[in-house]
């Protein structure tokens, strides 16, 4: 997990991030956005539910989705199977993340939020499709209650989503907890 906040025995973080992104090559990705040189990833086949990808790379836990048959000069060919030329799904799980955090971007000096941040560059580029919040409370006594949280959730086209407040985790940050 990623660990973006604490105060009182919390602890909240980033368990899973999964980002789609066009128009880049897989070695762009790898290299420009993660900071990882794409000789560390393998290629294997894979795919990824709900997504016609049929490989991916992977580098332990992060793993990038792809098209086999990528030809990024073929705008048309791209169009006949619809999708965009360059069409990648970046999949970062827990421990992808904890990897990232930990052990990549601490050896380059650069915190997840930076990491973040950084992404803002690639903002017309990319749409995160998935990004999961977990909040741990190690105290004895709960910092939060079950109505404090609120936190309720709706099945929506098949699959669940929280409806919580959106300024939750913004409320916690006024509770001022420090960054990670």
């Amino acid at each position: 997990m990623i660990k973006i906040a604490t105060r009182k025995g919390l602890w909240a973080s980033i368990d899973w991030l999964q980002i789609r992104i066009f128009g880049m090559k897989f070695e762009d990705i790898a290299r420009n956005i993660l900071g990882i040189p794409e000789e560390y990833f393998s290629v294997e086949s894979g795919r990824l539910q709900h997504y016609n990808y049929d490989y991916c790379y992977r580098f332990g836990d992060i793993r990038i989705y792809d098209y086999l048959d990528t030809n990024y000069d073929d705008y048309f060919w791209y169009e006949s199977k619809g999708f965009e030329p360059g069409d990648n799904m970046l999949v970062l799980s827990g421990k992808a993340c904890d990897f990232l955090r930990e052990v990549w971007l601490s050896q380059m000096n650069i915190s997840f939020k930076t990491f973040m941040k950084n992404l803002l560059v690639y903002e017309k580029r990319i749409t995160i499709t998935r990004i999961d919040v977990a909040i741990d409370d190690f105290n004895e006594k709960p910092f939060f209650t079950p109505t404090q949280h609120s936190l309720r959730f709706v099945k929506k086209n098949n699959s669940f989503t929280e409806k919580a407040r959106p300024t939750f985790l913004m409320e916690m940050n006024k509770q001022e907890l420090p960054y990670i």
